[in-house]
């Protein structure tokens, strides 16, 4: 856990920006007697590089929407949006040769564990509804397929079905 930056507006609240091994996030705490509370969670999109192609990625339920002909090579970014009216996050995955994405989802296993020719390139969110969030890549991803998923529970579901179950997942090539 590293702490960038802290902020305090009142005595009764405050805010940090850290950088864990899961992106960089913003802390909101409220103080809850003599014991702080963290109150809000909200991820730091990072800015996308001047010389990477900027793709519109639109998330709603349950589709990612795109278009696969921006994706010319490796070198660009999500600039991802969240127009529907649940949290969603974007999981981009690399798929070994010859593994289908409907194959992939069957196979998932335990959270944090890959399926077999599944290897996980980035993850981004909670994106919430109405907020954009930029995927950046560390370097341009190598010709290849890759694919979309959100695992967030479907929150109108009762069972919690995750929206990559419900038609929120999209596969793409990189030539």
């Amino acid at each position: 856990l590293v702490v960038n930056e802290y902020r305090s507006t009142t005595r009764d609240a405050a805010s940090t920006d850290v950088a864990v091994d899961f992106g960089n996030y913003t802390f909101a705490m409220v103080r809850d007697g003599d014991d702080w509370k963290l109150d809000e969670l909200i991820p730091i999109s990072p800015e996308i590089p001047a010389n990477v192609t900027a793709v519109t990625l639109q998330l709603n339920e349950f589709a990612f929407g795109f278009n696969r002909s921006d994706i010319e090579d490796g070198n660009f970014a999500f600039t991802a949006e969240n127009i529907g009216k649940q949290d969603h996050q974007v999981i981009v995955v690399e798929l070994d040769e010859g593994v289908a994405l409907d194959e992939a989802l069957a196979q998932q296993g335990p959270a944090g564990e890959d399926p077999p020719g599944v290897t996980t390139i980035a993850v981004a969110g909670p994106i919430l509804p109405g907020k954009q969030f930029n995927v950046v890549f560390e370097e341009p991803l190598e010709p290849g397929n890759y694919a979309l998923i959100c695992l967030f529970p479907d929150t109108e579901d009762p069972d919690g079905t995750p929206h990559a179950d419900k038609g929120m997942a999209a596969d793409f090539t990189v030539e």
